[in-house]
């Protein structure tokens, strides 16, 4: 699901949105593919201009090594046995490895520029200069004529011209049937390799053949020219790891060595970010009980222009619900209507829209899209969690007792807490300028928030470990409302951080709490305070998400607005603004270190999963039996099959 380094910086930004924070590898496919009817033009739109393709181009290696599909900086020589020499199949049999081929782009004093990266304006093509020092590691063998079995050495140090010179057009077209952007290379160039740079090695025959290198050089310019555009367009195709045509989506019509084929044999792209999201890789560590799952879609597609020194690519969107209809906690929601989506002027150009001030990478998300993340988080049970002591400290019967001390008589020493999340409707989901204030004393609070999160009617499921088995104990009822900022600390991770939670809880209410003795409207006032201080501990159980190495500490975060198209814009600026990045797969995947937290509280029990835990129906303590709880919000006990969510 990882794509060219090129193409996969522009979309970097898209994992922002698809809830890749366990990391993109933790997708896995999509059974028929993502519905092509599902799919809205212009959904995202992302942009890479003239100073951030001079950031980019200041790290060849990092581009060349990806655009070579991880070979780093050292190629095989593909084998051909054909014509009349030929490379890399001794005695007729084809060799790999062959060389290999090494690299070497390290500047020198007087060089000229190692990389250019110029888009071709009207033209959706992205030529690449490549300059750099070039040798074989080990002698390549080829067959000459007349002579037999030489070897070919390579160095272009000691010649006159060190470099050799590789330009390689990049073309971004738009396919016809499937409405996605399709990776073209057009012909590699390979020059400057003269006679002085390649020698043959081997028997007396093959140094007096030597004397004739230059007839040879054609032959060897086309197979080095042959490999590098082999190598960078095999990145561009859709892969089905399983054999299984299923993997490749609806414009696919084989799956042949594990890659999407289409009709007339041409392989099939999606390049950008596809596939099926689930609860259980991306909260192992936070809910390890969340089984729902969501389908992602960001791929290229639409348009690709290549203006104004620029290269920007519309994107197709959407998210779709993939869980089972157990593992909703609330009831079915409605899906967001569907939009149409103009393509913007905003990624045309190489200034902020709203400041003036120039940008190297920037993507805009239509509020849409948004819509559908949070309808598919919900509808596909993903945001059905359940956190537990060792993510949150203050989640223990100690604390718990300070607002219903009736729960003593059902202890007797001190026990964990799980708190279940059951949404009952979707979140709304608003991007915000996130922005930060600085007090005298140091500390940063979020000003206005990057996501701006409302929940109405949340229930929260209230487990108390008592004998070693969950019993919910109580259930509140609140509306939730969650500034959440996003910065970026000292290890150029971005961290999640709540603003102001004051008041985050509102018209809370309880229910289900036959256990206790304290009147429900007396406890709904008095846990907004508990609740408040807990939820800053979820943010910590998020973790932090990884930025890429852009050759530029990253510093911050925006997002804002942009017209009436309803377009939003959101990255992360470089110091001295040079360059916007954004936490996404810019060589592979977007990594996550998330904060260790386990399956298990302190003492070793294993917190209720969705629909876990029991309720509370009898206990006798120091206060003697307390009350039974009403038999219809019964739970199963921790581990056994839960009957299904709680509504």
């Amino acid at each position: 699901m990882t794509k060219p380094y090129l193409a996969t910086l522009l979309l970097a930004a898209v994992a922002a949105s698809s809830g890749c924070g366990g990391g993109c590898s933790s997708l896995e496919p999509i059974p028929g593919g993502f519905p092509s009817a599902a799919r809205t033009p212009n959904a995202g739109q992302v942009r890479i201009s003239q100073s951030g393709l001079a950031t980019v181009a200041a790290d060849p290696a990092a581009l060349l090594g990806g655009l070579l599909g991880g070979m780093g900086l050292t190629f095989d020589v593909p084998a051909s046995c054909g014509g009349s020499t030929p490379v890399c199949c001794p005695g007729g049999n084809p060799q790999s490895p062959c060389g290999p081929i090494v690299i070497d782009l390290a500047a020198h004093p007087g060089d000229l520029p190692r990389m250019e990266l110029r888009p071709a304006q009207g033209a959706s093509r992205l030529d690449v200069t490549v300059r750099a020092r070039v040798r074989s590691q080990m002698d390549i063998p080829v067959t000459v004529p007349l002579v037999g079995n030489c070897g070919v050495k390579i160095d272009t140090m000691p010649g006159a011209n060190p470099d050799i010179k590789l330009d390689i057009p990049i073309n971004f077209r738009q396919d016809a049937m499937a409405s996605t952007t399709r990776i073209e290379v057009g012909d590699v160039v390979v020059s400057q390799l003269t006679s002085e740079d390649v020698a043959l090695t081997g028997s007396f025959g093959c140094q007096v053949a030597s004397l004739g290198i230059g007839l040879f050089i054609g032959t060897l310019t086309s197979t080095f020219s042959d490999a590098i555009k082999g190598a960078i367009a095999d990145q561009a195709c859709k892969a089905c790891p399983s054999g299984d045509v299923g993997e490749c989506g609806p414009f696919a019509t084989a799956c042949t060595d594990n890659v999407c084929m289409r009709a007339d044999n041409t392989c099939y792209q999606e390049v950008g970010i596809t596939g099926r999201a689930r609860g259980a890789n991306l909260f192992a560590s936070l809910s390890p009980g969340t089984s729902g799952a969501m389908d992602v879609y960001e791929v290229a597609g639409g348009y690709a222009t290549s203006n104004t020194n620029g290269l920007a690519l519309g994107l197709l969107g959407g998210f779709r619900p993939a869980g089972a209809a157990r593992d909703r906690c609330g009831p079915a929601a409605t899906a967001p209507a569907r939009v149409t989506i103009p393509q913007s002027a905003f990624f045309q150009g190489n200034t902020r829209p709203d400041t003036g001030a120039a940008f190297g990478l920037a993507f805009g998300l239509h509020q849409s899209q948004i819509d559908e993340l949070a309808y598919s988080l919900y509808d596909g049970g993903l945001l059905c969690l359940t956190v537990g002591t060792r993510t949150v400290d203050l989640l223990t019967t100690d604390t718990l007792g300070l607002i219903a001390p009736s729960l003593g008589n059902l202890l007797s020493k001190t026990g964990a807490v799980a708190v279940g999340l059951r949404p009952q409707a979707p979140p709304t989901m608003v991007l915000g300028a996130n922005t930060f204030t600085t007090a005298m004393d140091g500390t940063v609070t979020v000003d206005e928030p990057l996501l701006d999160i409302n929940f109405a009617g949340l229930e929260l499921d209230f487990f108390v470990s008592i004998e070693d088995q969950y019993v919910r104990i109580f259930t509140i009822v609140t509306d939730l409302h969650l500034p959440l900022g996003m910065q970026v600390n000292a290890a150029g991770e971005l961290e999640p951080v709540f603003g102001d939670l004051a008041g985050a809880f509102t018209n809370l209410s309880v229910k289900n709490s036959e256990a206790l003795t304290e009147d429900p409207a007396q406890l709904a006032m008095r846990f907004p305070a508990l609740l408040e201080l807990a939820l800053p501990g979820l943010a910590g159980g998020l973790g932090s998400f990884a930025l890429p190495a852009l050759g530029a500490f990253v510093n911050g975060v925006f997002g804002k607005r942009l017209g009436k198209e309803g377009v939003r814009l959101m990255a992360l600026t470089a110091i001295g603004g040079a360059f916007l990045a954004v936490p996404a797969l810019v060589q592979g995947r977007t990594e996550v270190a998330p904060r260790a937290v386990g399956g298990e509280d302190r003492a070793g029990h294993r917190p209720p999963d969705r629909a876990g835990g029991r309720a509370a129906t009898t206990a006798t303590g120091a206060g003697g039996r307390q009350p039974a709880a009403d038999s219809s919000h019964r739970r199963p006990v921790a581990g056994t099959a839960p009957p299904g969510p709680a509504r």
